[in-house]
């Protein structure tokens, strides 16, 4: 049997990542250490292919951004981006796939209702949160599962006041994710899901990448709840963060 296609749209950073203990952008910083990497869906490729490269086949339609410059901070873990750069939508190349997702949704200039219809299967994406959820707010009907962080959260707003209102203008689910687990709705009831707690020795850059990617992954597999399945994804997520991206010693 074929294996299901996950077709991955959107932002893929070129990410310039320095740690600090603190940090304050008015004062010179010690860096703890410095590495690159790609963000957005370089790091939904990692965890679909280290974990689910035997069930999955991803079709990469990314769009290669300039780099983006972060600064994580290992006391408290604040992520501080200091240059970002929104991409112009140019096109969709691969619109056939059992699931497509859009890194930062948000983030994407001109991408119209009808880019989104053309897309044959599955729609979720993400948001970074830099622009108010009113510059998307035509695109969610014609999103299934939108993936958010706290972050994202008009700080004049409330999660429980949030969610349900976005939930009702999506297809499928809202999923916000924290620390502690998740919030899900579809507008009408909001669940909360408790699942593994990053622990603090763990560098949290990408985490929400990685839970979307195992999200995607157990629906495409079928045969749970909504629920069980952001459980199984955060425990995915918690299991390759703690792999590969603890603090420095």
């Amino acid at each position: 049997m074929a294996k299901p296609i996950v077709a991955l749209h959107g932002h893929s950073f070129h990410d310039s990542v320095w740690l600090t203990n603190t940090f304050n952008q008015n004062e010179t910083n010690t860096s703890l250490c410095h590495y690159k990497q790609s963000g957005g869906c370089g790091n939904l490729t990692r965890l679909l292919f280290s974990n689910f490269y035997n069930r999955i086949s991803t079709l990469d339609d990314s769009s290669a951004t300039p780099h983006a410059l972060i600064v994580l901070e290992r006391d408290g873990g604040k992520t501080s981006v200091v240059q970002w750069q929104d991409i112009p939508f140019d096109g969709f190349c691969h619109k056939k796939a059992d699931w497509h997702h859009i890194a930062y949704l948000d983030s994407i200039l001109n991408l119209e209702p009808k880019h989104l219809d053309a897309l044959d299967g599955i729609v979720s994406a993400d948001i970074c949160g830099r622009q108010d959820i009113d510059s998307i707010r035509h695109l969610l009907p014609h999103i299934d599962y939108l993936f958010m962080s706290g972050d994202a959260i008009p700080p004049c707003d409330t999660l429980h006041n949030f969610l349900p209102t976005i939930g009702h203008l999506v297809r499928k689910h809202v999923i916000c994710h924290l620390a502690f687990g998740s919030f899900f709705t579809n507008g009408d009831v909001c669940v909360e899901v408790s699942a593994a707690v990053f622990h603090p020795d763990i560098n949290p850059l990408g985490a929400g990448d990685y839970f979307a990617a195992a999200f995607i992954a157990n629906r495409l597999d079928g045969g749970n709840s909504v629920g069980e399945d952001i459980v199984i994804a955060h425990e995915k997520a918690a299991s390759y963060l703690r792999r590969y991206q603890s603090w420095p010693k």
